[in-house]
């Protein structure tokens, strides 16, 4: 079998990035077709700013990146009108211009969130926070305590809340309860659009291949909620950080800066963060692969 590697992103969209809208079921239809059998993707997790948002450098192993939610997904879902996605401003054809994007697209789901909230039915949202609670909540909070902080590094929040004590962040997440509820409603936004794909592609014989970086950055809910699981001081900085010595493609090597795992607590804990972690992938996948250690 054979198939094509194509990031969401990259997909054709008059909103500025590629989503989980018209492109991508037109993907899916070329890709049938052409009697291709796989869709091989880049990581569809969130980004950072920090890290010019590549698909590799991301706040959370779990988590979805809002970005590629279709605003015509949410017109047919009845959380936008046809008014607000028809005055998109002009994006660049070639590129993507994350700024305008983001700043377009938080507006659009800002008025999405205010029409869900006033539904009276919120059943399948509360289940889905309820069974993605073992990621969700730590996501939610790490990103709605960072905007708070004004994007300092987790490391310099207020010692309770950066030891994750129960009672200092239980209290700013109750100040913060409507943006972390903000944040949730993206996320089931973001895993609603990708079943309607998932389903088409099964449905055109389609397989779509995850990837799922070894690493992942020190501003990341993962390393804030899971200190013990990386190499830390006692100040909580990285004792050491990933890369790749000299090589084909290097002669100096490459230095990517992510703080590396302290196996001996994954062992200890029987590797729980990352079955849950391949677990997870392949609720959204069909076939990972884990990209890439040497």
């Amino acid at each position: 079998s054979s198939g094509i590697l194509l990031p969401v992103f990259s997909l054709p969209s008059r909103f500025g990035i590629g989503d989980l809208g018209p492109g991508s079921l037109a993907m899916t239809d070329f890709l049938h077709n052409a009697g291709q059998r796989y869709w091989q993707m880049l990581p569809i997790n969130p980004t950072l700013k920090a890290g010019f948002h590549s698909p590799y450098q991301n706040p959370s192993a779990f988590a979805f990146n809002p970005l590629l939610i279709s605003p015509e997904g949410l017109y047919r879902d009845g959380l936008l009108s046809r008014q607000d996605i028809e005055t998109a401003p002009a994006f660049p054809e070639s590129r993507i211009d994350y700024y305008a994007v983001s700043r377009f697209k938080n507006r659009l789901f800002r008025r999405a969130f205010e029409r869900f909230q006033a539904k009276k039915d919120r059943t399948e949202f509360v289940a889905f926070c309820e069974k993605n609670a073992p990621w969700l909540d730590d996501f939610s909070r790490y990103t709605a305590f960072g905007t708070h902080f004004k994007d300092k590094s987790w490391r310099n929040w207020p010692p309770g809340v950066r030891a994750r004590q129960k009672a200092a962040t239980r209290s700013l997440a109750q100040r913060l309860s409507d943006e972390i509820t903000f944040i949730k409603f993206l996320q089931y936004i973001f895993c609603m659009q990708w079943q309607r794909l998932h389903a088409s592609c099964k449905e055109k014989g389609v397989h779509l291949l995850g990837d799922v970086p070894i690493y992942v950055p020190y501003e990341s809910a993962d390393v804030w909620a899971n200190p013990k699981l990386f190499k830390l001081d006692g100040q909580l900085r990285p004792k050491a950080v990933s890369g790749v010595p000299p090589d084909y493609y290097s002669r100096t090597g490459q230095l990517w800066g992510h703080p590396v795992y302290r196996w001996t607590a994954h062992r200890s804990s029987r590797y729980q963060w990352w079955t849950r972690r391949i677990a997870h992938n392949l609720r959204w996948f069909d076939t990972i692969r884990i990209d890439h250690f040497r």
